[in-house]
């Protein structure tokens, strides 16, 4: 068995992007700098650190895929990584 780390710009969170993107404006006006936690289409909160927005998220939603994401200005490309185990 061995292990493959693949890197990816599709994540399966196109609900939580596009829930940024349409409050971006909103965000960026009242917490640029800060973190925002997206679950589907809804704001969970705004955090000062990713690590707060990162232990909310997995205190509230454990292995379900949630978006921590700086909010910025300027967009940097994201990529999600996923291990997978695979035969060798």
């Amino acid at each position: 068995m061995g292990i493959t780390i693949e890197k990816s710009s599709n994540s399966g969170l196109s609900g939580e992007l596009e829930t940024y993107e349409a409050h971006k404006a909103e965000l960026l006006a009242e917490h640029e700098g800060k973190f925002v936690l997206i679950k589907g289409d809804k704001i969970v909160g705004v955090y000062d650190t990713h690590e707060e927005a990162l232990a909310r998220g997995y205190q509230d939603y454990l292995d379900e895929p949630f978006l921590a994401h700086e909010i910025s200005p300027v967009e940097l490309p994201i990529y999600f990584y996923q291990i997978k185990a695979t035969a060798s």
